[in-house]
This record gives C-alpha cells, sequence and structure tokens, in this order.
C-alpha cells in the first residue's frame, strides 16, 4: 500500500473522482483548472496518471491520501461504480479533505455524508445541458481555486496562454 513518507515527497493533490463514461467532463474540469493543471505546488490527479503496468490501486490510494481537495463528478454512473463507493470514497472520507461534488445528471451523491455537503447542480434538479454543466464545473474550478490560495497564500497562477 502507500507509505506515508511517499505521501509527504509527493505535492497534494486535486483528486477528481468520475465514472469512466464521464471522462469528458474530467477534461472540462482540468480546463477550468487553467494554471493549477502545471502548478508544481499540487497535482490535479485522475486516473489518467496510472500508467500501463502501475499497481492502480496503490496509485489511487496514494493520491487520494495526498488530496487536498476531492471533486466529485456525480451521476448515476457515478453513484453506481461499486468501486467508487467502497473503495474511493472511503479513502477520501479517512484524509478528511474538502469535498466539492458537481452533478452532472440531476442526481446527488448516493451517500449522505457527501450529500449533506452543499454541491453545485441545477438548482431544479433536472439533468443540465452541456452548456450548463460546463457552468456548474467552471464554478467549481473556482471552489478549488479558492482552496488552494486559502492552504498556499496566494492564488493560483493562471492558465498559460
Amino acid at each position: 500500500m502507500t507509505s506515508a513518507s511517499s505521501c509527504l515527497a509527493l505535492p497534494p493533490t486535486v483528486f477528481i473522482s468520475y465514472a469512466r463514461e464521464e471522462r469528458r467532463f474530467v477534461e472540462l474540469l482540468r480546463h477550468h483548472l487553467g494554471g493549477l493543471v502545471g502548478d508544481d505546488r499540487i497535482t490535479v490527479w485522475d486516473d489518467s496518471y496510472i500508467g500501463v503496468g502501475q499497481p492502480w490501486e496503490e496509485r489511487i490510494a496514494d493520491a487520494a491520501l495526498r488530496a487536498l481537495v476531492a471533486v466529485l463528478l456525480v451521476s448515476a454512473k457515478f453513484n453506481d461504480s461499486s468501486y467508487i463507493r467502497l473503495t474511493e470514497l472511503p479513502l477520501l472520507r479517512k484524509k478528511g479533505m474538502e469535498t466539492i461534488w458537481v452533478s452532472l445528471d440531476g442526481e446527488l451523491p448516493s451517500d449522505p455524508r457527501e450529500r449533506a455537503v452543499q454541491g453545485f447542480r441545477r438548482q431544479d434538479d433536472r439533468e443540465p445541458t452541456d452548456p450548463e454543466i460546463d457552468l456548474l464545473l467552471r464554478d467549481a474550478a473556482g471552489e478549488v481555486k479558492r482552496l488552494f490560495q486559502e492552504s498556499f497564500g496566494e492564488a493560483p497562477p493562471a492558465a498559460p496562454a
């Protein structure tokens, strides 16, 4: 598993948890996170960082335990994922960092612990359109940047031009 020393040697993460079918929204969120993506002080992490032949469960655990903030891209597929429910979310809860969730299809997080935290969703609970999801992800990225500033004492760098 992950040792405490490996967690200290690497930068903290913005841990993005999502269902595989929602990959395109990860890319959109990364776009909105702008300069954080290339900042050496933090890693905007999702499972695309796991290379072929790497121990994927260990990599996920390491990234979750280094998380400064977790962004949950909630959907019916997210809620149906036993891996997310039984592995990722318990690791993130164990760390006790800030959690931000975004509803991609009108679904709320299935667990009351995540539902108790205000997330980003349409106020009428209808499934948002793609432009509305873009705005929700932009707002969530703004909250991540605020947390970065709170933790590091300065605003995140601007996105490269």
